[in-house]
């Protein structure tokens, strides 16, 4: 059995992009803003749903182009990691 939840910074053949004023890239700047936010009291889903959010609207703001983080589950664990907690 594998149970994997796999967040990546961006989908297919797009760039991950930097935010050079935050010091990271977008993707992990808003994955731990929001971890830090909620203190680490946030589903995997909610955390997904909020760095898809802002890292898609602030690369095109920032950079110009288009940034789509993806979260990937195994097979075992497609129909429960939603629901999963960091905390």
């Amino acid at each position: 059995e594998c149970n994997v939840v796999v967040f990546s910074a961006s989908y297919g053949d797009e760039t991950a992009s930097s935010y050079s004023k935050m010091g990271h890239g977008l993707f992990t700047y808003y994955l731990l803003k929001e971890l830090k936010d909620t203190k680490g009291d946030v589903t995997l889903k909610q955390l997904g749903d909020y760095v898809t959010k802002e890292v898609g609207r602030q690369s095109l703001i920032i950079n110009n182009k288009p940034q789509t983080p993806t979260v990937i589950s195994s097979k075992e664990v497609e129909d429960s990691w939603e629901n999963w907690k960091l905390k």
